[in-house]
């Protein structure tokens, strides 16, 4: 579980450093598909290539101009035309497994989320994103004074664990974090 532990912290500190900036598969009845393949159009902005990955990330959202101190995620994308003082950002953490199936995945997460003092913490549906069985998980966190409110996708592939996390200010609605969620989650491919 020491994954779900370190990702989430690590959401926190990305939570600092943008407000300044301007597998192994369980089959679940919990599983379903992606709601972007039903009513949400594929994000059309740059194409994000991480380790194992690539996706297409929001229009006009772009990865950060230097270096986040203390944040060393696989990948990372802002939203630049974001004027409320959080950088709204999509963040992907790429670790090795240190958990061997989904549920103890979810289960982890939960806790980690609870020990970083998360709040209104929901454990969603889960999801398929490129064939891959993803947990899903959102909650609200708090730094410096802000809140900020995560969504999260963490999925276990081959030996490897992935967290995707869309990071949004009180400012945007849940509504629409989701349907920018599910855009990317579209748009998502695994390498072979």
């Amino acid at each position: 579980m020491k994954f779900a532990v370190r990702s989430l912290a690590l959401i926190t500190c990305v939570a600092l450093a943008s407000g300044g900036c301007g597998g192994s598969s369980d089959s679940s009845a919990k599983d379903k598909p992606p709601a972007s393949t039903v009513s949400v159009k594929p994000a059309t902005g740059d194409t994000v290539t991480g380790t194992g990955y690539r996706y297409t990330a929001p229009k006009g959202w772009q990865p950060p101009k230097s270096p986040i101190p203390g944040f060393d995620p696989d990948t990372i994308v802002f939203d630049t035309n974001d004027k409320d003082g959080f950088a709204d950002n999509i963040n992907v953490l790429r670790v090795s497994a240190t958990v061997s199936s989904t549920d103890a995945l979810e289960k982890g997460s939960k806790v980690a989320l609870q020990g970083i003092h998360a709040s209104d913490i929901k454990v969603l549906d889960r999801q398929q994103i490129n064939g891959e069985t993803a947990i899903h998980m959102t909650s609200t966190l708090s730094q410096n004074g802000v809140d900020y409110h995560t969504d999260q996708f963490a999925i276990l592939r081959g030996k490897f664990e992935y967290a995707i996390t869309f990071s949004r200010s009180g400012t945007v609605s849940k509504a629409d974090e989701e349907a920018l969620a599910q855009s990317v989650m579209a748009t998502w491919k695994w390498a072979s």
